[in-house]
């Protein structure tokens, strides 16, 4: 039996807070083996201003305002590195005040059949409650937020819609959101909490977000 395959991901780090995006440049992070030289040299920079800093090394990108902390990396063999990134860069800079963190997962599948594409809109938006509100109706956008499986304050946010890359046939794509907030928000306090919740959650995230996606999908 046909069943969806995966096309494409990414996975990101956001971290919510207050940051001096000046301090995140190519060479800072060279400069405490972070990323390599040659990466750090060849960093294609998106801009560098006092109030934003962005750019994109050889398997990672990096987007920092003065509220927002944002890397992520397209390839799934650097999902590792991505959170050894963020793990080093926040002990070295401990005192950061961080509130909130978010551990996302983006997938977009293409399913077996254009049939099978639209059954999973009548699975999670049923047409009947529509009908003599639309002429045929059709799933855009689904958003569920639900409480998260473990201890840690926050929630899981899932997001299901039609995929709009262009090259993916029949696509389904998925975005989960495996939400976290400090519970002692104070400065330093929050940023070795939520660190700390990064260094033993990471995987775990990745993994479930994924089983999460699967199971929507009906994948066996």
């Amino acid at each position: 039996m046909s069943v969806p395959k995966l096309e494409y991901e990414q996975a990101s780090i956001v971290l919510v807070g207050g940051f001096n995006p000046q301090i995140f440049q190519p060479p800072w992070f060279a400069k405490h083996g972070l990323l390599g030289s040659s990466e750090a040299d060849n960093a294609k920079i998106g801009v560098i201003h006092p109030e934003i800093v962005a750019f994109t090394a050889d398997w990672c990108s990096l987007n920092v305002t003065q509220e927002r902390f944002v890397a992520h990396t397209l390839r799934e063999d650097c999902y590792p590195r991505l959170r050894d990134l963020v793990k080093g860069t926040f002990t070295l800079l401990r005192h950061t005040p961080i509130r909130q963190m978010g551990l996302n997962r983006e997938i977009h599948y293409s399913m077996p059949s254009n049939e099978a594409y639209h059954n999973v809109g009548h699975k999670l938006a049923p047409k009947e409650p529509w009908a003599g509100v639309l002429k045929e109706p059709g799933m855009q956008t689904v958003a569920m937020q639900g409480q998260r499986p473990d201890d840690y304050k926050g929630l899981i946010l899932v997001r299901v819609e039609p995929s709009r890359r262009k090259e993916v046939k029949d696509g389904v794509f998925v975005q989960i959101n495996d939400h976290y907030e400090a519970k002692n928000q104070e400065a330093g306090e929050g940023c070795d909490e939520l660190i700390d919740v990064l260094s033993r959650s990471w995987d775990i995230s990745l993994e479930r977000s994924k089983k999460m996606a699967e199971k929507l999908l009906e994948i066996q």
